[in-house]
């Protein structure tokens, strides 16, 4: 499936990371409940990084669902069962 556009001014930081998904390797396997996941993510890191206030439970939580749709290079190996 292609990546759908994000339809709200995302920060630029969230706009690159949703991007940088359709470039990455595990994109050919993303549903259209995958890529709504990362449009909400992107919604609220973007909310995140414009309140002005760091929020470590906040970033945690949005580190936590990133890595659902195994962004990083870590959750890839959690996921294939690979040892470091």
């Amino acid at each position: 499936m292609e990546q759908p556009p994000l339809d709200f001014p995302a920060h630029q930081v969230a706009a690159h990371w949703y991007r940088s998904l359709a470039e990455s390797g595990q994109a050919v396997f993303y549903e259209p409940s995958d890529w709504a996941a990362a449009k909400l993510i992107a919604f609220d890191l973007t909310r995140h990084l414009h309140s002005g206030r760091v929020s470590a439970q906040m970033l945690a939580a949005l580190w936590s669902a990133m890595n659902d749709l195994i962004t990083t290079e870590a959750a890839r190996w959690r996921v294939a069962g690979q040892p470091w």
